[in-house]
Formats: structure tokens, sequence, C-alpha cells
């Protein structure tokens, strides 16, 4: 919209005279209902949980009121849990928000389990709809997100080692911790963990039944079941006459039948080298001087 305003004088040999036309910007205040739909994780095998985070979001500039919202359970799914007073209706999880100001999020999680059986392959589709009641736009529908399912089942072992500290006197133990993780779907067993001993050091202990032999130290874990792990310790000794500056690098090997790219190795991480150090020596000598 414009507006003028115009004066009129009979002295004015300029009248009538006219304003600059005063430009006006009309604001529609409106609500704007946006459905933003993620999935954790994107594959699964049968009987994986699957998470699912719908973000409800006003990008207008007043509250919309109340909101409905519905996400169908995605195919070959059953219902788990859901926040914010999600309820499940029949094969419908729906919330009932009060309100949603001008400008911000709401987030909304729905957990639920992966059906038992389900073929290399197949994909679980989910798409989320709602309504706000200051969005004259009626129903609006969220992104479509698909979680596809990996009927292969295998152990995928990962090995992390590090010392207790960064340094060590000659003639002193390094401790090393050696973590081997199982990220995979599936148990690994009869796993076998090996470490050969660093030239310049000495076998000292080792924690959960490992035993030296050769050079090596070795330990036999039955099984890691899907994210689990396990916790193992190494001690060695650093003999007293090490040189100053010596860098100790540790490797520790894991495997089993169960994972099919193994074995797997902590990778050589400078962070986890050890620095040996010398302890100075003090001397004191002492002379008589003669009279």
């Amino acid at each position: 919209m414009s507006n003028v305003a115009e004066v009129n004088s009979p002295t004015d040999a300029g009248s009538p005279r006219v304003s600059a036309p005063a430009v006006i910007t009309a604001v529609n205040e409106r609500a704007t209902l946006e459905l933003v739909l993620a999935a954790t994780p994107l594959t699964v095998t049968s009987g994986d949980a699957i998470t699912y985070t719908l973000e409800v979001r006003n990008t207008g500039n007043i509250g919309t009121g109340a909101v409905n919202v519905t996400l169908p359970l995605p195919n070959d799914t059953q219902f788990i849990s859901a926040t914010d007073g999600g309820v499940l209706d029949g094969l419908n999880v729906n919330w009932a928000l009060a309100n949603v100001p001008a400008g911000e999020t709401l987030s909304l999680n729905l957990v639920v389990r992966s059906a038992d059986g389900l073929a290399d392959g197949v994909v679980i589709v989910a798409q989320a709809r709602g309504t706000a009641a200051a969005d004259p736009r009626g129903e609006q529908l969220s992104n479509e997100v698909r979680v596809n399912v990996n009927a292969l089942r295998v152990a995928n072992l990962e090995v992390l080692k590090t010392p207790a500290a960064p340094r060590v006197l000659a003639g002193e133990s390094i401790t090393y911790t050696i973590r081997v993780r199982n990220i995979g779907n599936a148990a690994a067993r009869n796993v076998l963990v090996t470490d050969a001993l660093p030239a310049g050091t000495v076998f000292e202990s080792a924690s959960m039944g490992g035993t030296f032999a050769a050079g090596t130290v070795s330990w036999n874990i039955a099984e890691i079941a899907a994210g689990g792990e396990a916790t193992l310790t190494l001690v060695l000794g650093i003999p007293a006459n090490t040189a100053a500056g010596t860098v100790i690098r540790n490797v520790a090997v894991a495997n089993s039948a169960d994972d099919p790219d193994g074995p797997k190795e902590n990778a050589p991480d400078p962070d986890n080298d050890v620095t040996v150090d010398t302890a100075a020596t003090l001397a004191i000598a002492k002379t008589t001087a003669t009279p």
C-alpha cells in the first residue's frame, strides 16, 4: 500500500503540493509448519532397534496453536516406545502438541524394532504428517526416510591400545591397556589376541589369563558379544641400561573366524608411543686441602 498527503494554499503559486508516497508493507501473520524426519541407524538386521527423530519446526512469525502429528508405524517394524506423549493407535503413532512458538523446534522420538526373519535388501520406509491450527496450508508431510536391511550377521573386531603414560624411566615398567571391541552385529567367538613384545622390553605380567611364550603374549577369549568388548592389561619391563630417547611401539592383534576381515590390529599411533628417560646420576667428590 502507498499513502500520499496534499496541501493547497491560494498564496502558494506551486500549489497544490503533494508529498512523496509512503509505502506500507502488509505482513501476514501465520505459522509455518515443517517436519524433518531422521533415523538411526540407516542399516539394520532383523531384530535391531531403530530410533526415529522427528523435528517439528515453526518457521512462521506466530505460534502454531494446536499441532497434531502422525508417524505411521514403518513397515516390518514393531512399536517399542515414543517420547513426549506419543501414543500408538493401531498402526499410527500420534502426538498432540499444544503449541510450537514462532522460530522454535520440538523434537519427538519413536523407537521401533525391525521384524524377525527379514530378507536381505528389504527397505523400511517412514514418513510423518502433521497439521497446525495457525498454518493455513493444511496437512504437511516430512521427508521420507529409508532404512536398509542387511541380513548378513558378522563380527567386526577393533583393537585399541594405550599406555598408562607417554614416558617411562629405564628400569621401570610400562602398563598397556588393550581394548578388543566387537562393533559388528554378531558375536565373535574364540577370539585370539596376541602381542609380540617390542625389542628391548621384558614380559612382567598379563591379565585375563594371558600367557607368555617365545616372545609373544597370548589371550584366548571365548566370546565377545555384538557391541561388547574385552579389556586386557599387559605390563612390560624396561631394562635399566636402555638408552634415553628409545621409543617403544607396541601392537596387539585380534582374530576370530567370525570376523571375515580379520585379523585386526591397533593402528600405529605416535600418541601411543612410549619414550624412555634415564634418571640423572649424581656423583659427589670430596677432596681435602693440605695446609
